[in-house]
């Protein structure tokens, strides 16, 4: 019996794999779909349009409050506190030369007298010493008078007794009248030598004692302890009838009329801030106080204090000093700023006061310079998006010249003015790829 190919076991697991074999091989040699280059799919993406215009740098950090007037009231003399002002607690406003408190001022005033008596005693003393000298010139020039006579005397009675018309006893007693009116002028010449010396014993006597009334007059002075200004009482430790003793403090006062904030600054920070302005590296290690001082004039720098959380409520601040030091630990700066009458314009639950302790934000604005201003979102690490007149992507090297919150700023000599610069991310984002651009408004 003749048999058929089929009937072979081994063909037909053969026949299987080649019809797999071909089936494979026509995909491979199958043509794929034409594509044609001039349909590329165009990746959406937002644009922003750069413009050269005067922008004014700005650079944030935070700061306390404090007050540009304080006072600390410190106990100059001892004794009870007899009076304390009804309102004297903390938080309570006193104008200007308001008595706060008293201390007791018996002992003081009871000083202050015995001063005064010493003072009039020696202003006594000093006034006996002039009428003596006075009465002492008188007596002198007598005797002189009387001594210049008897000496005359004496030479005309010496002549009669030679002639023998005089007696040796008269004689002899004109001699001891001479003699008599000699050691009189001598004594009274050295009281009047000696007036001196007794005078400037007696004003030295009477600075001490002008020096103690007015000790005792300031002692009494000082026991009213009244507002140097308007200020605003904290820390108040005092307490009716209790005893004080010098050096304890008593309570804090600070003004109302001016606030301070000091806030650091990183070396980075201030180093672009200055730098974007002069278009030169800066170091700001290389200024003394007064290069720092020229440069609040020169760069025309200003400040806003706001609350943190709240844009919609500022103050104004005027720059009035830049630490010469730079903290060795935080390598920062200070800037102290100054915001005038903290008090005014307040709103209750909308804009409050700018009180003492409270943390805010500040923004030191400089001089308006050349540059153009872009989203922050436009900054894509060290690289930027352009898109050229064939809306084709172009990836641009740079870094802003300095960077904002919201807006970065760049000198006209890193980006073009009137170009189209992206806000999207584009994954990937390849040279040249085509870009469907839209309008960013809300960045704009």
């Amino acid at each position: 019996m003749n048999k058929t190919i089929l009937d072979n076991k081994w063909m037909l697991p053969l026949l299987v794999i080649v019809g797999i074999l071909l089936v494979a091989l026509a995909k491979q040699l199958k043509p794929g779909p034409q594509q044609n280059p001039e349909y590329e799919t165009a990746a959406q993406s937002r644009y922003v349009i750069s413009a050269i215009k005067p922008h004014a740098p700005i650079i944030h950090a935070s700061g306390i409050i404090k007050a540009s007037e304080e006072f600390t009231a410190i106990a100059e003399v001892a004794g009870t506190l007899i009076y304390k002002h009804p309102k004297a607690v903390n938080g309570a406003v006193f104008e200007s030369g308001t008595l706060i408190a008293r201390i007791d001022d018996t002992d003081y005033k009871l000083a202050l007298q015995k001063a005064q008596a010493d003072l009039k005693a020696s202003q006594a003393r000093l006034q006996e010493l002039k009428l003596q000298e006075s009465n002492l010139k008188q007596q002198n020039k007598l005797i002189k008078q009387r001594l210049d006579y008897s000496q005359q005397e004496l030479k005309r009675k010496s002549d009669l007794h030679q002639k023998g018309s005089l007696s040796a006893s008269l004689l002899d007693a004109e001699q001891q009248k001479l003699i008599s009116l000699q050691q009189e002028y001598s004594n009274i010449r050295q009281q009047l030598a000696s007036i001196p010396s007794q005078r400037s014993q007696l004003e030295a006597q009477q600075q001490i004692a002008m020096a103690s009334v007015e000790t005792q007059r300031r002692n009494v002075q000082r026991t009213e302890i009244r507002a140097p200004f308007s200020g605003r009482l904290h820390d108040s430790q005092l307490q009716q009838d209790q005893f004080v003793a010098i050096g304890s403090q008593l309570f804090h006062l600070s003004g109302l009329k001016a606030v301070d904030i000091e806030t650091q600054f990183t070396l980075n920070q201030m180093r672009a801030f200055l730098a974007f302005m002069s278009n030169n590296p800066t170091d700001i290690a290389e200024f003394n106080s007064e290069s720092l001082q020229q440069l609040i004039k020169r760069y025309e720098l200003k400040a806003k204090v706001s609350l943190p959380g709240s844009m919609q409520q500022t103050w104004d601040a005027d720059v009035i000093s830049v630490r010469e030091s730079i903290d060795p630990t935080t390598k920062t700066i200070g800037v102290i700023v100054r915001v005038k009458h903290p008090y005014k314009n307040i709103v209750p639950g909308v804009r409050p006061p700018l009180l003492v302790g409270l943390q805010v934000n500040i923004a030191l604005k400089g001089k308006a310079t050349p540059a153009i201003r872009l989203p922050v979102s436009v900054q894509k690490g060290e690289k930027v998006y352009q898109l050229n007149s064939d809306n084709q992507l172009q990836v641009i090297s740079t870094s802003p010249a300095l960077r904002g919150e919201q807006y970065n700023l760049y000198h006209p000599n890193q980006l073009a003015a009137g170009q189209r610069f992206l806000t999207d991310d584009l994954v990937p984002a390849l040279p040249g790829m085509l870009i469907d651009p839209i309008p960013n408004k809300e960045a704009e």
